[in-house]
């Protein structure tokens, strides 16, 4: 009874103040930040100047809709733009990535920028540990609750850190689902394996039963797979998935196709030295012993990339050895915020320009050499 008379005390202060011109003052709460929000504390603002660098240089990966085509090209991009490692990179990318499935967690991020990459990498790992399959369910449940990790309780709180993020996230995942639950000892064996290995998993998810196949590989022998199975798919006019489907399974007899692999190497290159990958990037000493091997079962064409070095034509589309040198220097477009490759970006912009004069294609590759096989 005391609180009600109190209220209409108030409010009938408040009534005579603005009878008679008065104005009325109220107090708001201050926003409760975390410690190193600090307003005026120097380190503090120094710290959150990087996280909003970051933001601004990865944000644009936290949205749904924006995609990468070639992830090593654009890696190597900002690594030589910037300097720094290539995994900090990778995580960089990844993390503001993982935001697009998390949507109260991107719009918090956006406007704090609490979050460094080492929040942002334990996020994507942990989530990763679910496996391609995940539900929106779960994403939602783990979207609430790093939303409610990251909302301060209290001024001048401590920041969760990495394990924070990673341990909460985990433990959502064993409540969701307890087969799943993260196990130390498996993951290391699992790091530790890294032969040849072929296996089928099966599972049932979403009411449906569905099995995945896996195969551990080096990566040329991976890229190799990979060009069967997309002459395949042109071949037949079907998916890359129904064209593994049919490789695996035998149903392929007597389709003949002639895959194409491009394989980078320098025009000095020594026996047993490493070779590019598009995609995948230099060989390792087990990838480089098995193109040793390949390249002396098979007849390859080789093309020396320098002839294309500079060259001037008289209409607007490049010719075939330009194709393959600039599929060499650029793994992407290099239009400003392109991530289309090489071969599926626009040739012939120019020819949409009565009045442009003839292009001068000019071509700078690190790769002197293209090995078609």
């Amino acid at each position: 009874m005391v609180e009600i008379l109190t209220v209409v005390c108030v409010c009938d202060m408040l009534e005579r103040n603005k009878q008679k011109g008065g104005t009325v003052t109220t107090a708001t709460a201050t926003p409760k930040l975390f410690r190193n929000q600090r307003k005026h504390d120097p380190d503090s603002e120094c710290a959150q100047a990087i996280r909003d660098t970051y933001w601004t240089m990865f944000g644009h990966y936290a949205f749904p809709g924006f995609n990468v085509d070639d992830f090593d090209a654009t890696v190597t991009q900002l690594q030589l733009a910037t300097g720094w490692h290539k995994g900090f990179v990778k995580n960089a990318i990844l993390g503001h990535a993982a935001l697009q499935e998390l949507p109260r967690l991107r719009e918090l991020q956006q406007d704090t920028r609490v979050m460094d990459v080492g929040h942002l990498t334990a996020v994507y790992t942990a989530i990763e540990e679910l496996g391609p399959d995940v539900t929106e369910e779960a994403l939602k449940l783990i979207d609430d609750i790093l939303f409610d990790t990251f909302t301060p309780k209290r001024h001048d709180q401590t920041v969760p850190q990495r394990n924070t993020v990673t341990d909460r996230i985990r433990a959502a995942i064993k409540r969701m689902d307890p087969d799943r639950a993260y196990d130390k000892r498996k993951r290391q064996q699992r790091e530790k394996d890294t032969a040849d290995r072929f296996r089928v998993d099966e599972f049932h998810s979403g009411g449906k039963d569905r099995a995945v196949v896996e195969l551990m590989t080096n990566p040329l022998y991976a890229r190799k797979i990979q060009a069967n199975v997309t002459a395949v798919a042109r071949e037949l006019g079907i998916s890359h998935a129904e064209a593994a489907t049919k490789l695996l399974s035998g149903e392929c007899a007597g389709i003949e196709v002639v895959p194409v692999l491009n394989v980078y190497t320098p025009t000095n290159r020594a026996v047993g030295g490493p070779v590019y990958l598009p995609g995948s990037g230099w060989t390792d000493i087990e990838a480089t012993s098995a193109f040793e091997e390949w390249l002396a079962d098979t007849f390859p064409i080789q093309r020396n990339l320098d002839e294309a070095a500079e060259k001037m034509l008289k209409g607007y589309a490049p010719n075939d050895p330009m194709r393959r040198a600039v599929h060499a220097r650029h793994r992407t477009c290099i239009y400003p915020s392109a991530t289309a490759r090489p071969s599926n970006a626009s040739w012939t912009t120019a020819s949409r320009s009565k009045t442009a004069a003839p292009p001068r294609w000019t071509i700078s590759s690190p790769y002197a050499k293209s090995i078609t096989i």
